[in-house]
């Protein structure tokens, strides 16, 4: 079936919280193009340079959605023709990393603060109980790694590339992407010669290296895909969806035991049983 992947506009099932949030968004924009499904385009300028309010937006956006019982998917991508993001916006982080503070510890502090805030703001992706579906298209850069290694399902199109540029400003990268990424490919070697190197990674290798699940000719047929997969998973079942996601994230901190005993437990608990009465 063919899916319109334009963004159309917000239909009336969305919480308050949401449709206010929508009208004040700066770096999102939101959308339904299907029923139960919301759809997350970053929108900052020609290269989406990732800055504080965008931080801000996406935390408050995932965290609402996670509680919204008629959003049961979520297709997050980018909203501008260049790319999913450049990352950060360097300028603005420069200006951030400025202080009047004298004392190094005070400095340390603030600065710590700010990091933890932005990790919030990717934490808030891999929190939400929604299958979480990233299109990627164009250039994804820095921080756009951090942020779709938080996601669920990847696909990009043909002209995607992708690079952990941190090592090239004088940084480690700190707000996901060491520690999720190894774990989405389970190849050390490889995320270690990139984030080492910053070099670009194409579409072809992510593919290779289980990066993404599919790589699409154009963005409007990656688009199309997205659709038919968010499709899909509407009709499943809400618990057996969110409770497989939160298992298989829960999980990977868990040895094989322990995960078998979590999820008897958790079974136990979701399992719908006809009353006998």
């Amino acid at each position: 079936m063919a899916l319109d992947w334009k963004y159309r506009r917000m239909r009336p099932f969305f919480s308050r919280e949401i449709s206010r949030r929508r009208c004040s968004m700066k770096t999102l924009n939101l959308s339904t193009p299907l029923k139960h499904v919301l759809q997350v385009d970053i929108q900052i300028g020609k290269w989406n340079t990732l800055n504080q309010t965008f931080f801000e937006e996406l935390y408050h956006v995932f965290s609402d959605a996670k509680h919204n019982d008629e959003i049961k998917c979520i297709i997050l991508g980018g909203g501008t023709a260049n790319g999913f993001t450049a990352g950060l916006d360097l300028k603005e982080f420069q200006e951030l990393s400025v202080s009047k503070e004298t004392s190094n510890g005070k400095e340390a502090q603030r600065f710590l603060k700010l990091i933890r805030q932005w990790q919030s703001a990717i934490t808030a992706l891999e929190e939400c109980e929604k299958p979480i579906l990233c299109a990627i298209h164009g250039v994804c850069i820095g921080g756009g790694i951090d942020l779709i290694a938080a996601t669920d399902i990847r696909y990009c199109s043909a002209d995607a590339s992708f690079s952990i540029k941190e090592i090239d400003i004088g940084i480690a990268a700190d707000l996901g992407t060491l520690q999720r990424l190894p774990r989405i490919v389970g190849n050390q070697s490889f995320v270690k010669e990139l984030a080492f190197t910053g070099r670009f990674c194409s579409a072809q290798e992510a593919l290779k290296e289980g990066l993404v699940s599919g790589i699409y000719s154009t963005r409007q047929e990656l688009m199309s895909k997205m659709l038919e997969l968010a499709e899909c998973l509407v009709k499943k079942s809400d618990i057996a969806l969110q409770g497989t996601k939160h298992l298989l994230n829960r999980s990977r901190d868990l040895t094989i035991q322990e995960g078998l005993n979590y999820v008897q437990v958790w079974n136990a608990c979701m399992i719908p049983r006809k009353s006998k009465l």
